[in-house]
């Protein structure tokens, strides 16, 4: 039987070309480029290949990859989950130690309370430049008021604006990431005031465009990794290693 730890590296250099450092910048630079493109999902699961490769040790760029995911998570959800279990132990504490700035950064996001995660952030900010991630950090920081506005539209249906940046909010709105519009009063000194669209049509970011070509992609992926199991199985290769494990 196959132990996932010690023989997946060898099989993976065997069947594919490829060692086990290939596989977690793969995951490292690929969570990169989504996080550039703004495809927050997607990036978070390609930190997260890198994270989860199974390890009786853990690699430095699987503590890059988690500084990226935790700030990347930050922005995107205001949260950041919890390491799926089937990540190695190992690896999981050395992040948690090895990334205390971000596990503190990531703490101060609970009840969304805006001072205290300024603070939070310029304590740790230095720590963040010396990483490269201060871009990250402060992107993270920014989408403080996104994810109150969020909050506040499930529970309110109009909400003063207060100090938000509207032309951010706004940003925010087309990009579909809040539901709602801004409404000026003509009463002089009187605050914006938040509507937020609770529909079903409001809530649907993704349109009907955009899924087909989704789909479009995903359908071209599954015949490229089709294609690239048929090669390996056919192998030399594989049939050697198959028989010998057997």
């Amino acid at each position: 039987m196959l132990d996932p730890i010690d023989d997946l590296p060898r099989l993976i250099g065997v069947q594919c070309g490829v060692t086990v450092v290939d596989v977690l910048l793969f995951g490292y630079y690929g969570g990169m480029i989504m996080t550039h493109v703004m495809k927050f999902d997607l990036a978070l699961d390609f930190y997260l290949t890198a994270i989860t490769l199974p390890s009786r040790v853990c690699s430095s760029i699987q503590v890059e990859a988690y500084k990226k995911y935790v700030l990347v998570s930050l922005m995107a959800e205001g949260k950041v989950n919890v390491i799926p279990m089937y990540s190695s132990s190992v690896v999981s504490h050395a992040c948690q130690e090895l990334c205390l700035p971000y596990v503190e950064f990531a703490d101060s996001f609970k009840g969304l309370d805006s001072e205290r995660i300024s603070v939070t952030f310029s304590k740790h900010e230095v720590q963040f430049r010396e990483d490269n991630n201060w871009g990250l950090a402060k992107q993270a920081l920014i989408s403080v008021s996104k994810h109150i506005m969020r909050r506040e539209s499930k529970v309110y249906l109009t909400a003063p604006f207060g100090n938000q940046d509207e032309s951010q909010a706004r940003c925010w709105i087309s990009d579909g990431a809040v539901s709602a519009k801004i409404e000026h009063s003509s009463v002089p000194a009187t605050p914006a005031m938040l509507h937020f669209d609770t529909s079903t049509e409001a809530q649907q970011v993704i349109g009907e465009t955009e899924l087909v070509q989704m789909l479009g992609e995903l359908k071209d992926v599954d015949k490229v990794v089709k294609t690239r199991i048929k090669q390996v199985m056919g192998s030399k290769e594989f049939a050697r290693e198959a028989k010998r494990t057997n």
